[in-house]
This record gives C-alpha cells, sequence and structure tokens, in this order.
C-alpha cells in the first residue's frame, strides 16, 4: 500500500484558507480582464466617433485607459506573484505586494475621476436655485473619498502582512465603501429627478420619450456599479479577515470605467433617436389638408386654380434657426418646439 502523499514544503496557510483567500483574486482577475477588453474597444470607438469632442473629455478618457491599464498589469501581476512565485516562497503568502496595494491605490482616483464627471452633469442639468446644494452634497462627498483613500493608501504599505489588513475594516474600508454606495445613488436620483422635470414639462410627446430614455440609461449605468460596491461592503464586514473586499475592486474599477465610457458613446444613437420622435410628434399634430380637385394643367406641366392662381402651398419649414409652419411668405413661430428643442440641446451637451 503506498504512502499517503505529504506536502513537500510547509506553508504557512492550509490548502482551504489558500482557495479561499487566492483563489479568489484569480476568478477576479479572470473576471476582470474581459471587462477591460471591452473599456478598450469603447476607447477605440470614442476617439473614431467624437473627434470634435472637448479637448477636456478626450484627456480624461486618455487618463482613465492609462490607469486603468496599469490597474489590470498589476492586478495579473499579484495574482502571478501569490499562484506562481510563491511555490518557491511560501512565506510570501502571507507578505504584502507593492503590486496589489498600487493597484487598489490606482482604483480610488479612477472611481472619483467618473464621479466627478457624473457629477459635472447632474450640476449642467440642475435647476439654477439647485446648483449651490449640488455644489456643497458632491463636493463633500467627493472629498471624503478623497480623505478616506489616502488613508487607506498609506496605512496599507504601513501595516504590510495580508492577515494585519483587517484593522482597517472598520476606520477606512466601510466608510470609504459607504460614501461610494451613497454618491452613486445620490448622483442616479439627481438625474433622474432632473430628467423626470423636463419629461413633465415638455410638450411634445417625442421629447418625453427621449428623456424616459434617459433615465434608463442613467439608472443603468448606477445599478452596476452601486450593487457590486454592496456586495464588497457586506463581504468585508461578513469575513474582515478576508481580502475579498479587496480583490472584487479588481472588478470594480473597469465597472465603473465601462460604465463612463458607455455613456459617452450613446450620445451618437441618443442625437439621432431625438430629432426623429420630435418630427413624428409634429406631423401627427398637423392637421392633414387634402388639396383641392379644381386645378388645371398648363402647357409646362404646371398646375393653376380654376381662378388662375397657383395653389397655396404648405410645409413644415424654418426660419432662422426656429422652428414654424410656412405658408407662402407668411411664417408662424412656434415656440414651444424650440422650448422642447432647447431642453433637448441642454440634455445633450451635459454629456460633453
Amino acid at each position: 500500500m503506498s504512502a499517503p502523499l505529504l506536502p513537500d514544503r510547509i506553508t504557512p496557510l492550509t490548502q482551504a484558507q489558500f482557495s479561499e483567500t487566492y483563489g479568489g483574486s484569480l476568478i477576479c482577475c479572470m473576471v476582470s480582464l474581459p471587462i477591460y477588453g471591452i473599456s478598450l474597444l469603447q476607447v477605440h470607438m470614442y476617439y473614431m466617433n467624437y473627434p470634435l469632442d472637448n479637448k477636456w473629455i478626450k484627456i480624461m478618457v486618455a487618463l482613465l485607459v492609462i490607469f486603468e491599464s496599469a490597474h489590470t498589469w498589476m492586478t495579473c501581476h499579484t495574482v502571478y506573484h501569490y499562484s506562481i512565485l510563491s511555490y518557491s516562497n511560501p512565506l510570501s503568502l502571507i507578505d504584502g505586494e507593492w503590486s496589489v496595494y498600487t493597484a487598489n491605490a490606482l482604483g480610488i482616483p479612477i472611481v472619483l475621476l467618473i464621479q466627478i464627471y457624473f457629477s459635472r452633469m447632474v450640476y449642467l442639468l440642475a435647476h439654477k436655485k439647485w446648483k449651490l446644494l449640488v455644489i456643497i452634497v458632491f463636493g463633500l462627498l467627493i472629498v471624503a473619498q478623497i480623505g478616506f483613500g489616502i488613508y487607506t493608501c498609506v496605512e496599507r504599505f504601513k501595516i504590510w502582512e495580508l492577515p494585519k489588513l483587517k484593522a482597517l475594516v472598520y476606520p477606512a474600508l466601510v466608510p470609504l465603501y459607504g460614501i461610494r454606495v451613497v454618491s452613486d445613488a445620490i448622483t442616479a436620483g439627481a438625474l433622474c429627478l432632473v430628467l423626470y422635470d423636463a419629461t413633465i414639462h415638455t410638450l411634445f410627446h417625442g421629447s418625453s420619450k427621449l428623456f424616459k430614455t434617459l433615465i434608463i440609461y442613467a439608472m443603468n449605468r448606477f445599478i452596476l456599479t452601486t450593487v457590486v460596491v454592496i456586495v464588497q461592503t457586506s463581504v468585508l464586514l461578513a469575513k474582515p479577515a478576508s481580502i475579498w473586499a479587496m480583490v472584487l475592486e479588481f472588478i470594480t474599477v473597469h465597472l465603473y470605467v465601462n460604465s463612463l465610457l458607455a455613456t459617452l458613446n450613446a450620445r451618437k444613437s441618443l442625437r439621432e433617436i431625438g430629432p426623429s420622435l420630435v418630427q413624428d410628434d409634429l406631423e401627427k399634430s398637423m392637421p392633414k389638408f387634402k388639396a383641392p380637385s379644381r386645378y388645371s394643367s398648363t402647357q409646362n406641366g404646371s398646375r393653376l386654380e380654376s381662378n388662375g392662381q397657383p395653389p397655396v402651398n404648405l410645409y413644415l419649414g424654418k426660419q432662422g434657426n426656429r422652428g414654424g409652419v410656412k405658408i407662402d411668405q407668411d411664417t408662424f413661430t412656434m415656440s414651444d418646439l424650440e422650448e422642447g428643442s432647447l431642453k433637448n440641446d441642454t440634455s445633450m451637451s451635459a454629456l460633453t
């Protein structure tokens, strides 16, 4: 009878602890890589479709893709270090590694940059009387995240050893993730309220459909990231000694970047939808005029009424930048159309 297999080295972790701890980092790394690939595709689509965008938006996208690429490389290095290199150095399993701490440190400015962008969007869309409140609320949330983020990064490098990181759970990590959830929830709620207010005040059903589409986009953008951060916080509270919450950050960062890029790339399709919806409403709301049958043809093919006068032309036209209904040389301005178009333009420009 053969002897049972014995471990060929002394390790500080049991097999169960190793699987739970570093198996989670491998899984999160494998999930994050396809999301990173989608981000690269969206960046390519953005620069191809929006060459005239504001230069600061282009710089922001470039910074995000650089940070995200560095974050992905450090994530892969972390998994390689603990899964492969640790075989010849088992004590490194409980030791810290610069790549895992730096990757988490990079995730903080990435998330902050994206939240600042959406805070700006809320500010641009908000009514004038609410702008000061928007600045105060989002300013406090952003400053709080910066403070807790810097404290977390510094303390991780000071503590260094992975088992001792549980000391940061309640003083740093729980407040940081909690503020993220609150910030995302307030941003989503504010965007939905602003767009809903525009929906109930527009006089065109097509514009209403556009605003409702924007509300759905806003909700979809925040639901996924908020759910993942809530899961992170729950895992952190349930297992403070585990690094699962830390490795879930590998996925969270990519979801935030994808949500921003999806919002930027959706503008073209939304701009194409908006005018067609309003035009359909105009055509439905205009009365139908049936041409009289008393026409006579001339030698050159033109038509004359029985009294010898050319027929009156009724069609949708434009007078300068104002939509109107033009009958020969008389134009009746439709201010409601201008108001609806202005709100559409404002909603779209807030995304740039």
